[in-house]
């Protein structure tokens, strides 16, 4: 893909239907009937009567492909099962997800409730979902080796468009949504470059990702912007303003990236990390309040952002009384039960999570005049005070550190000190040769 010729590229979105997936080329004329009929509140009744909000997620599901020594520990399909079962109970109406391969891909297209009631951003090109794992290939070629972005949605996609950023950068994904008669409504699915260093990198990549859209569309679109954009230094803030968006989440301790309570980042890191990050995040433009035809429209999260797969497998199967389905038992790894669990203060029966990553969710609704926004914003202060502060045990303890890479330090650390114990030993022999 040529960017400077073609910076967005539009492809097919895909359904199944009669037992066999169809290509979708969307109509940008279409108005989405059922996408306007939830996502728009014109009467704060309505809330009861009917389904209102468009309930979205984002999850980083973490790919697959780690080195032999991994494996045993990251337990992938299993994990994977267990995450396409959380999600299909989660029930999006649109959900983005980062580092998908081939394998949960293939996993997740041929779950029968995925794939008779949302639209896919791309598919595997296989017909037999027992057909081996290596060597598949998507129709829209957007995962790269270590997994890529999707969008599935229960809505039809009016345009979905490809943005490359960069040759080794998982491709954007841009998901259109007609509403309202003339109105657009666009999610966008992205995976920023991580690590501290590349925070310079990082800020030029969510530039290049919303300039793209304010070349080929008007500015006054609106968008989301979601997934694990590895934004989590101070200074990083300040890009999100400059890029003119705000982060939905109400709480700056909403790691998603938590070593204090994600067992698996312990064990999958050898108990060498312990940084607490945001590195998930869901944005949204702040061009979104304007001022049409005399009549305000905004958009507002009816409860807020939200953490989804924040617990470790076995609670979430107790919580759903799925414990005793013998396929939905855990394969619980000998060294753990009978070792390392032993001395685990948190998770005895299983350190397994479906990622290193918490997700994050939460229900959109665009009100259509001053006074309904004034309703919704009272009905949830009312739900709010009932509810309690929604501060919990962890939100109040100490940060604790969370940006320097520890890890990197603690390896270091130990190939000095082997260096230093090398060279003793070895100068002590050869002064004993000496002798």
């Amino acid at each position: 893909m040529n960017l400077n010729e073609n910076p967005l590229e539009q492809f097919p979105s895909f359904y199944f239907q009669d037992n066999e997936w169809k290509d979708y080329n969307g109509d940008n004329t279409n108005n989405n009937e059922e996408f306007t009929k939830q996502f728009i509140l014109n009467d704060i009744n309505n809330l009861q009567n009917n389904k209102i909000g468009i309930k979205i997620g984002t999850l980083n599901v973490l790919h697959d492909k780690d080195p032999f020594f991994s494996k045993p520990i990251l337990r992938n399909i299993e994990r994977y099962n267990f995450t396409i079962n959380l999600l299909q109970n989660e029930n999006f109406d649109i959900l983005c997800l980062n580092e998908v391969t081939t394998t949960f891909l293939n996993l997740i297209q041929n779950n029968s409730f995925f794939k008779n009631n949302y639209y896919f951003s791309d598919i595997v090109v296989t017909k037999n979902c027992k057909e081996q794992f290596k060597n598949l290939k998507t129709k829209n070629k957007t995962l790269l080796k270590e997994g890529g972005n999707l969008i599935l949605s229960k809505f039809p996609i009016n345009k979905l468009f490809i943005f490359k950023i960069e040759e080794n950068i998982r491709p954007v994904i841009y998901s259109y949504f007609n509403y309202n008669l003339n109105k657009t409504f666009i999610v966008i699915s992205a995976h920023t470059s991580g690590y501290e260093k590349n925070f310079k990198k990082r800020k030029e990549q969510l530039q290049k990702i919303i300039n793209i859209l304010n070349i080929n569309e008007n500015k006054n679109i609106n968008y989301l912007l979601l997934g694990d954009l590895n934004i989590h230094l101070p200074i990083e803030e300040e890009t999100i303003k400059e890029i003119n968006c705000k982060d939905l989440c109400n709480f700056t301790k909403d790691y998603t990236f938590d070593s204090w309570n994600n067992s698996l980042i312990q064990c999958k890191y050898f108990g060498m990390e312990i940084r607490r990050m945001r590195l998930d995040r869901i944005l949204l433009n702040n061009n979104y309040n304007n001022c049409n035809n005399n009549l305000i429209t905004t958009i507002h999260c009816n409860r807020g952002v939200e953490l989804f797969a924040n617990q470790p497998i076995y609670k979430y199967l107790k919580e759903n009384n799925l414990k005793e389905d013998n396929d939905k038992l855990l394969n619980v790894p000998f060294w753990w039960k009978y070792i390392f669990g032993l001395f685990h203060s948190r998770d005895k029966e299983d350190y397994l999570f479906c990622s290193d990553h918490f997700g994050l969710k939460t229900t959109i609704i665009e009100c259509t005049s001053e006074s309904v926004l004034r309703e919704l914003l009272e009905k949830n202060k009312e739900e709010h005070k009932e509810g309690g502060d929604g501060m919990n045990e962890d939100e109040q303890e100490d940060e604790g550190p969370k940006y320097s890479n520890h890890r990197r330090k603690i390896v270091i650390s130990l190939l000095t000190i082997g260096f230093v114990i090398s060279l003793v030993t070895g100068l002590c022999l050869h002064l004993f040769n000496i002798k």
